[in-house]
């Protein structure tokens, strides 16, 4: 059986958002560089402002997996949260990079927050679930979208 890497993570995070759906690398750097820190809100802020950059549609995801999850998700809301509910794709954000977390979904001011992995890594705190890369994964996010949902909508 081969051995699971960080690339795999990468491969698995493209194949979730998308080639084209990134923050510039080069600011990654920087960050990396330990520039750049900002809270948690303020990253959070800062992915919203800059999907169109990032090629990426927070009320129409354009890959077959985020498309399946978010359409199940949004089954999953009462019917008048439906044409609410955001996906945003945070991949390489400052968001990303200090706090974790790949992508959140937006409903109503509340966010649900999540990381995605291929392997068995561990997430940060701030994250409300982990999507791994598993056989069955479609059966897996019909399960959590539920979850998912739940979660947005609760008082």
């Amino acid at each position: 059986m081969k051995r699971i890497s960080s690339k795999d993570g990468g491969i698995y995070e493209r194949r979730f958002f998308g080639e084209k759906a990134v923050f510039d690398p080069a600011r990654l750097r920087v960050f990396k560089q330990g520039d750049g820190y900002q809270n948690f809100r303020f990253c959070l802020d800062e992915v919203r402002r800059e999907q169109e950059k990032v090629g990426w549609n927070p009320a129409v995801p354009s890959t077959h997996i985020s498309q399946y999850l978010f359409e199940k998700v949004k089954a999953d809301l009462a019917e008048e949260h439906r044409q609410k509910l955001r996906l945003y794709c945070a991949i390489g954000s400052r968001l990303d990079y200090f706090h974790g977390i790949d992508g959140f979904f937006e409903l109503n001011d509340k966010i649900f927050t999540f990381d995605i992995k291929a392997g068995s890594g561990s997430a940060k705190t701030n994250i409300n679930m982990v999507i791994r890369k598993q056989a069955g994964l479609y059966r897996y996010l019909r399960q959590v979208s539920r979850l998912i949902a739940g979660a947005l909508e609760e008082k």
